[in-house]
C-alpha cells in the first residue's frame, strides 16, 4: 500500500475543479481520503506485528480475530479453514465485541450446505451480503443470523498460490451498514497476509511430519555439503565476482569453488556438474571438489600456472577412474586459474558447458569450448590447458546444464539461445547480471518444480575508473514492484548491509516507485523505472530514475501529524515517510526528459 501514491492523484488541479464541487469540499474529501489511508497503513502494520509475534498458528489467528473488529465496523470476526477434502469449513478462530455472544470456535460448516461459503471458495472473490437473514445464499445460517441480529456480512477468501484455503467472516455491527470499496480492498489485503501465514505454517508442519530418519540424514548431508561451498568469495583488486546456486534437492551434484592459491596472487575458479542426482551425486561432488583443492595445494608455487592447472585436473580424474571406476560416476568440470598481474585466465574445460566471454559492450566475444573429456571416465586422459586474456570490462560467465534445461509449465526448456540473449548486455555489475538471470529463469519456470541444480558463476575485469553499481530496469507497472523489492534486498545483502537498513531501503524504494508508476504516466502510458544501489563509504545510495512527468516530490510540505485533519496541510505524507526512513533525499529533472531521485542512508555493516 502506498499513501503518497493514492493521495497525490487526488491533489492534481483537475480533481479540485469538478463541476458542482467547491475547492473546500474537494479538499475535505482529499483529507478524508488521506485520513483513511493513514488508518489503513496503521492497520496493516498491526496485522504484520501480530503475525510476527508468535510461531503458533492458533495464537496468531485468535489474535488477528481480536484485531479485526478494531479495524472494521463489525460485531465479530471468524476465521475458517477448509478441511483436507474441501468438504467442510472449521472455524478455528473467533472473537466478538459483544461479551454475551456465543463463540463459534470449533463450528464445522459443510460446504455443500452453505452456498455463500461455496461461492467464495469457488470464485475466490470477496462476497458481501446485505441481508443474511433473507438471502438464499445464507439460508443455512439464517436462523443464527436472526438470533444474533446479523444482516450485512462480508466473507473474504483466504487465497494462497491461486487456491482458497478458507474464509474470514465479518458481520457488520450495524445491520444496515454497507461495506465500502476501500474496506473490501483492505480486508483482502489483510486476508492475503493471513493466508500466507496459514500456508507457511502448514507447509512447515507437513515438512516436519514427513521427516523420518532418512530425511534427517539428508538434512545432515546438506549441512555438511554446504560447508564445502565458500562462505565468502575472495576479493581480487580490479575484479568482480558473483555466483548463484539453487539445489533441486536437499543435496546437490553441482558445485562451484573460488579460492586463492596458497602463497600466490593466483585465484582458482571451478564450476562442475556431477552426473546423476541424489545422495550418490552429492558424495561424488564432495570427493571431486576435495581432490581438486588438495591437488591444487600440493604443487609448488613456482610451478608454471598451466602445469599446476593440468596436474590438478589430471590427478583428480585419474584418482576417480582408478579408485571409483565401478561406480560409473564422472563430472564435467570447468577449472581455471586467473593471473591478475597479466589478466590471463588459464583454463581446462573437461566436457563442461562452454563458458561465455562478453566484452564491455555486452557482445559475446568467445566461447571456452571443451579441451578434454569429462573427469573420471577413464585413467590417463588428456586435458589441454588453454589461455585467454581478459580485457577491461570483459565478463566470464560459466553455468551448469540445469540453467538451459530449466522447464516451463508447458515443458519448454530455457535453452542456450535464451540464456545468451539474456546475458548479452553492457552490465553495470555482474551482480546485476546474475540477479536478472535468476529472475528470468524463475519467470520461465512459472512455479514449476526445479528438476536440476542451477549454478552459474561470473568474473568481470572492472574497467579503469568505473564504479560498480548494482542496477535493474523495469516497466512502470505495479506487477514489477516485487522484483524491485527483491533486487533492493539482494543488492543490500551483496553489500553486507544490516537487515534494518535493507528493510528501510526496500520500503523507500517501494514508496517512490509506486508513486512514479501511478502518477508519472497519465492514461497508463508505457514507461521505465531504473533503480541503482551503490555504496559511498558508510552511505548507501539508492538512485531511482524514470521517464515520466516532472513532479519534484521533495518539495512537498511536511505534514503535521498531530494536527486535526481539517487543519493539516494537504500532501506530503508519503514523502514524509521516505524522509523519515532516509538520511537525505534529492531530486532533479534531467534535460533528456528524465526524473532522478537519490535516497541516501547511513548504513551499518553486519558484524
Amino acid at each position: 500500500m502506498n499513501l503518497l501514491s493514492n493521495t497525490e492523484k487526488k491533489l492534481l488541479p483537475r480533481e479540485l475543479d469538478k463541476p458542482g464541487e467547491s475547492a473546500d469540499d474537494a479538499l475535505r474529501k482529499v483529507m478524508a481520503e488521506l485520513e483513511q489511508r493513514a488508518r489503513e497503513l496503521a492497520a496493516i502494520n498491526r496485522i504484520a506485528m501480530i503475525i510476527n509475534q508468535s510461531l503458533k498458528l492458533n495464537e496468531i489467528l485468535q489474535a488477528l480475530c481480536r484485531e479485526l473488529p478494531q479495524i472494521f465496523p463489525v460485531r465479530n470476526a471468524g476465521i475458517g479453514l477448509l478441511s483436507d477434502d474441501k468438504k467442510s469449513l472449521e472455524i478455528v478462530a473467533f472473537h466478538s465485541v459483544v461479551p454475551a455472544e456465543k463463540s463459534a470456535m470449533g463450528l464445522i460448516l459443510p460446504i455443500e450446505l452453505n452456498s455463500h461459503t461455496q461461492q467464495v471458495i469457488d470464485a475466490r472473490h470477496t462476497l458481501v451480503i446485505q441481508d443474511a437473514q433473507t438471502d438464499l445464499r445464507t439460508q443455512s445460517i439464517a436462523e443464527v443470523s436472526r438470533q444474533r441480529g446479523t444482516k450485512a456480512i462480508m466473507v473474504v477468501p483466504l487465497l494462497t498460490r491461486g487456491d482458497a484455503i478458507g474464509t474470514i467472516g465479518l458481520p457488520a455491527k450495524d445491520p444496515t451498514y454497507v461495506f465500502t470499496k476501500e474496506e473490501i480492498e483492505l480486508a483482502e489485503t489483510i486476508a492475503s497476509h493471513i493466508a500466507a501465514t496459514v500456508d507457511n505454517s502448514r507447509l512447515h508442519a507437513q515438512v516436519t511430519s514427513a521427516l523420518g530418519a532418512a530425511e534427517q540424514d539428508l538434512e545432515i548431508g546438506r549441512q555438511i555439503q554446504s560447508g564445502f561451498f565458500p562462505e565468502q568469495l575472495p576479493e581480487i583488486p580490479g575484479w568482480e565476482l558473483a555466483v548463484h546456486f539453487e539445489a533441486a534437492r536437499q543435496v546437490s551434484g553441482d558445485f562451484y569453488d573460488v579460492f586463492q592459491l596458497e602463497n600466490s596472487p593466483l585465484t582458482a575458479f571451478i564450476i562442475a556438474d556431477v552426473c546423476d542426482k541424489g545422495v550418490g551425486a552429492a558424495l561424488f561432488m564432495v570427493l571431486t571438489r576435495s581432490l581438486l583443492r588438495a591437488f591444487s595445494a600440493m604443487q609448488s608455487p613456482a610451478e608454471e600456472i598451466a602445469a599446476r592447472l593440468q596436474n590438478a585436473i589430471q590427478w583428480t580424474s585419474n584418482y576417480i577412474a582408478e579408485t571409483h571406476g565401478r561406480s560409473n560416476m564422472f563430472a564435467t568440470v570447468f577449472s581455471a586459474i586467473l593471473d591478475p598481474a597479466s589478466n590471463i585466465l588459464y583454463y581446462v574445460n573437461a566436457g563442461h558447458e562452454p563458458p561465455v566471454i562478453l566484452d564491455s559492450a555486452g557482445n559475446i566475444r568467445n566461447r571456452l569450448n571443451p579441451t578434454g573429456p569429462a573427469a573420471g571416465l577413464f585413467p590417463d586422459m588428456d586435458f589441454l590447458v588453454e589461455r585467454i586474456e581478459l580485457q577491461e570490462g570483459d565478463i566470464l560467465f560459466g553455468y551448469t546444464d540445469g540453467v538451459i534445461d530449466a522447464q516451463s509449465p508447458e515443458g519448454l526448456s530455457f535453452n542456450e539461445e535464451r540464456l545468451l540473449s539474456n546475458i548479452a548486455a553492457p552490465w553495470t555489475s555482474i551482480f546485476s547480471m546474475v540477479f536478472e538471470l535468476h529472475i528470468e529463469l524463475h519467470r520461465h519456470m512459472g512455479g514449476r518444480k526445479q528438476y536440476d541444480d542451477i549454478t552459474f558463476i561470473s568474473l568481470r575485469r572492472i574497467p579503469s575508473g568505473a564504479t560498480t553499481r548494482h542496477a535493474v530496469c523495469r516497466p512502470a507497472h505495479l506487477r514489477y514492484l516485487p522484483e524491485i523489492r527483491e533486487f533492493v534486498a539482494a543488492a543490500g545483502n551483496r553489500y553486507d548491509l544490516s537487515p534494518d537498513d535493507i528493510f528501510a531501503l526496500k520500503l523507500a524504494a517501494d514508496e517512490v516507485c509506486t508513486n512514479i508508476i501511478e502518477h508519472g504516466y497519465p492514461a497508463g502510458e508505457p514507461g521505465l523505472v531504473s533503480i541503482f544501489l551503490d555504496l559511498d563509504g558508510d552511505t548507501a545510495r539508492l538512485t531511482i530514475s524514470d521517464d515520466g512527468v516532472n513532479y519534484p516530490p521533495e518539495q512537498a510540505a511536511q505534514p503535521d501529524l498531530d494536527a486535526d485533519w481539517q487543519a493539516r496541510p494537504v500532501g506530503g505524507l508519503g514523502i514524509y515517510f521516505v524522509k523519515k526512513l532516509m538520511d537525505n533525499i534529492s531530486y532533479r529533472r534531467i534535460d533528456q526528459g528524465f526524473n532522478q531521485m537519490v535516497l541516501e542512508k547511513k548504513i551499518e555493516r553486519r558484524t
